[in-house]
């Protein structure tokens, strides 16, 4: 059962983003039906499915750092030593953790600017759209901190064993 429960929660960030996409896809079919089939076009699915696609980005920021499914340019990287491409790996995992952490308090000041504002169609609070730049961006954080841990956990832990 806690081995379930860890799979679950490990990968809350995938299953997450499958609901919402589900969703997005949902919506549009539905969308397609109201205003075709029906000739009544539902006037709050588009900015619906538009705000869950935004979340559903925001979610994939954290687990693409996990699963390391982040574009990267190997050309000349690929053709330096090991320990100058792990460098250059810490290097860019501490870039990136600067440059976000560098991005939160602006990313706060929006939010609680947009939480202010009220959607056009469904009348939603945009703060819920904005929390999810929040929570992208600290996924992102959290995940980069992760993999660091573990280089540098591998990297220490390979050199007490030689």
């Amino acid at each position: 059962m806690a081995e379930k429960v860890k799979k679950v929660v490990g990968n809350l960030d995938q299953i997450l983003m499958a609901a919402t996409m589900a969703i997005v896809c949902l919506l549009l079919i539905v969308q397609v039906f109201f205003r075709y089939v029906l000739n009544s076009p539902l006037i709050w699915s588009e900015e619906c499915a538009r705000y869950m696609f935004v979340w559903t980005v925001m979610l994939g920021l954290g687990y693409n750092v996990r699963t390391k499914n982040n574009i990267s340019v190997s050309l000349l990287t690929s053709r330096l030593p090991g320990s100058m491409q792990r460098g250059l790996e810490y290097i860019t995992d501490l870039v990136v953790l600067a440059s976000y952490l560098f991005c939160l308090p602006p990313i706060l000041k929006y939010l609680e600017a947009q939480s202010r504002i009220k959607s056009t169609a469904m009348r939603m609070p945009m703060g819920l759209l904005a929390v999810s730049v929040l929570i992208g961006v600290l996924s992102l954080l959290f995940q980069t901190a992760v993999s660091v841990w573990l280089k540098l956990r591998k990297d220490i832990g390979g050199r007490k064993e030689k």
